[in-house]
Parts: structure tokens; sequence; C-alpha cells
């Protein structure tokens, strides 16, 4: 199939992302940062940073990282006078090379207040609005008895528990592998009654549950490194997602940083014939990453020197830390293990919520058997729950 990106034809496989699709035609700058007007690439892979987000089918600041491609799609990069692949508005990024604060620059004189503030809410804000024949109108709601949030290894686990028990009802949703109607899906707030605001597509629904499951696993993070939002800096999700399709990151690749992720980083790599240049344990090692528009190599300290190492790729390793947001939003009690918060939970996988439950990388369970297990736990206190009324 075939989709149009910035006026011009890209070949695209079905189940091909949107940003995978470009990255295979070599397209590699999506957008422009708000601020200095850096370029931003792929980076995530999973929808959770906007480093991907573009104007698609006339709707501004899709992640199209989790978009799959369909036939005739209309993409335009975001971002950039005239536009992302030449960028004036990024002399920003020259000029002010330690800091850039609108607050204490653009105020004298007074009566220059009006340019200023256009120029700013330029500079934030570089997307037009949708025209009023996109915008999605009215909310669906729902009602069930089970809402699962996540279809990772616990989610999926726990889903298929509550069905085995002939639990009706039973709504499943993740942003990567879909919903019941196989589209993304992300729950995007938890409200004071209980409801979970969900975007389907290009639908809002408003589910109502008698019981939600948290299942939302865990969260790749990065690391400070000096340019380290380079188009070819991306987490090991988003390589993954390339490797899935059969897409090249680049040529040459640096690893940096050690999580438990590494074994399956470098695998990956090497199964695309990705040549490996350099891993770097110590992130404090690494000097900066170089390039203007892509990366090009990686400073890395040694010995008291600088040694230039040449690379179009960079696979950044941080911390994997449980991904707490929603159940934050909810009033869960969180705790700290390993360095990290975690959803608190009892044996059973109930938390400080009478109606919210949590099992896996969430409560902060990393082995998989545990994980198998604390989701196994939850399910059958949630089909106690529904028994007793």
């Amino acid at each position: 199939m075939t989709f149009s990106f910035n006026g011009m034809r890209v070949g695209a496989f079905e189940g091909d992302t949107v940003a995978g699709a470009l990255v295979r035609a070599g397209v590699h700058t999506f957008s422009r940062s708000m601020k200095f007007h850096r370029p931003r690439g792929l980076y995530c892979g999973a929808g959770r940073c906007i480093s991907c987000a573009m104007r698609v089918n006339g709707i501004p600041w899709v992640r199209t990282c989790t978009l799959p491609v369909a036939e005739g799609m209309v993409v335009e990069s975001q971002g950039g006078v005239p536009g992302t692949g030449f960028d004036v508005l990024s002399v920003f990024d020259l000029v002010f090379r330690k800091e850039f604060d609108y607050h204490s620059r653009f105020i004298r004189p007074r009566f220059l207040t009006p340019v200023y503030q256009g120029l700013v809410r330029r500079l934030a804000s570089p997307a037009s609005l949708p025209g009023c024949s996109s915008i999605s109108t009215g909310v669906t709601v729902r009602d069930c008895n089970v809402l699962v949030i996540g279809q990772g290894v616990s989610g999926s686990v726990a889903a298929a528990r509550l069905k085995g028990a002939d639990v009706s009802g039973v709504v499943t949703i993740d942003r990567m592998q879909g919903s019941e109607e196989r589209v993304p899906s992300v729950a995007f707030g938890i409200y004071e009654g209980g409801e979970v605001g969900v975007q389907v597509g290009e639908s809002v629904h408003l589910i109502r549950p008698r019981f939600t499951l948290l299942a939302t696993g865990c969260l790749e993070t990065g690391l400070p490194l000096v340019n380290g939002e380079l188009p070819g800096v991306m987490l090991p999700g988003a390589l993954s997602m390339l490797v899935s399709r059969g897409i090249l990151p680049g040529q040459r690749a640096v690893v940096v940083g050690s999580n438990e992720l590494r074994p399956t980083v470098l695998r990956d790599l090497g199964a695309l014939g990705v040549k490996i240049v350099g891993e770097i344990e110590d992130p404090t090692r690494v000097h900066r990453i170089v390039g203007r528009n892509r990366v090009r190599a990686a400073d890395v300290r040694e010995n008291g020197h600088v040694r230039r190492i040449a690379c179009d790729t960079v696979v950044v390793l941080g911390p994997v830390v449980p991904a707490i947001g929603l159940a934050s939003q909810a009033g869960c009690h969180l705790e700290s293990r390993d360095g990290s918060l975690a959803v608190s939970t009892d044996p059973s996988g109930r938390t400080s919520v009478r109606s919210v439950f949590a099992c896996g990388g969430v409560a902060g369970i990393r082995e998989q058997a545990e994980r198998i297990a604390s989701a196994e736990r939850a399910a059958d206190s949630i089909v106690s729950d529904l028994e007793a009324g």
C-alpha cells in the first residue's frame, strides 16, 4: 500500500506503523521540538512521547509509532518554518546555547509585548487546529464488569483466567496490541467515580467498569545524554518495533547503559545485521551524541581523552520503571520498590482503592513467573468479588 508524506508517495506493507514505514523509506526527522526547534524522530516506539507526533489526515499531534498505515493516508511532518526539513527557527538552538527563558528575555520594550507573545505562541504550538470535519463528536459510554488495562504477560493471563471463569463483560485494551476492535486504544484517565476514559482509534469512550485491573507493566526511560534526542537515538521498544517488521534502524549502533533489556537489544541488532561498534554501560562516559539532523557519532571519554565512534544509531538503556500513571490518577497508594514507585497491593492484588486491582510490573513484580502468578491471584479475587455481589 502507499500513503502520502509531505506530498510524496511512500510505500508500506500491511501492519506497518507510519513511523516504521518512514524509517524504512529513509525518513528519520518527523518533527521539531517546541522551544529550540531541534529535529525529532522515532524514540520510544510505544506512543508515550511526542517525538514522532505528526499531522495525519488533518489531525495534529498523532503519535505515529503506534498508528497502522492505511491506504491513501495523508501524513505531514510538524514544526518548522518553512518546513521540518529546513527550519529557519532552529537558529534559536545556535544563538541561545545555554538557556532561552521567555520570561526574562521577552519583556522589554513593553510596547512590543504583542509581538513577543505571538512569537512565543508560534514557537510553542507549530500545528494548526484540525478542521471541524476531523473532530470526533460525542463520547460512547459503555458499562462492563471488568476492564483489563494492558495486554502484556500479566494482562493476557488475567483476561484469559477471567474469561475461563465465565465472567461476562470483560473488556481488554492495550496501546500497542489494540483492543477488542484491534485498533490502538489508550486509557488516558481514571476519574473520581472509577470511570475510565479510553481513546479507540479516533473515537472516545467512557467505560464504567465494576472492577478495573491495572496490568500496565513497566516503562522504558532514557538517559541524560547531551544531544540524546537526535533522530537515531531510541529506546529498546522502538528498536523492537523496527525489528518485528524487518526494518533497519541504521548500519552502525552504539548501546548506552544497561538494564534487563540489554540481551534482547544485542540480539535484535545482530538479527538485523547492524554492526555494534560500541557498548557503553556507564552513561557518564558519553561526552555527547554528535549530529545535526541525525546521529553521526558518539563522543566517549576513555582514559582522560575523548574518542569519537562513528555511528548512526544509539540505543539507550535507562531504568525500567512501573507505569504508575493511571494508578496515581485512581488514587492508589504507591510504595518504593527497587528505587522506583510501584502500586501497593495485598497478596490478592487489591489496591487501596476498592474497585481497582493491579498485577505484574506495575506492582513492582519483575520475574515472569511471579507476574503470571500475580495475574492469576488478581483475577481470582475479582471473580470472588463478582460472585459475592
